[in-house]
């Protein structure tokens, strides 16, 4: 991993870069309180993915099997 790291550090630099995905990052004012819309944008998604797994091991054959080796190997 140190070979890997370094390489490429050699290939981009050591400079961090930013990631522009599209979302502004102004805060919105909640009752005085301020909240980055980026970090609700990421606990939402975060959220969904939770739920979608959750549904996937309870609801589909593949993840009852996975259940049941995981319960039971």
């Amino acid at each position: 991993s140190y070979v890997i790291e370094g390489a490429a550090q050699l290939l981009w630099g050591t400079q961090v870069h930013g990631l522009d995905i599209g979302i502004s990052d102004v805060p919105l004012d909640i009752a005085g309180v301020f909240i980055s819309r980026f970090d609700l944008f990421a606990a939402a998604v975060a959220g969904s993915l939770v739920a979608l797994f959750a549904l996937f091991f309870r609801y589909t054959r593949t993840g009852l099997s996975f259940r049941a080796v995981a319960d039971h190997p």
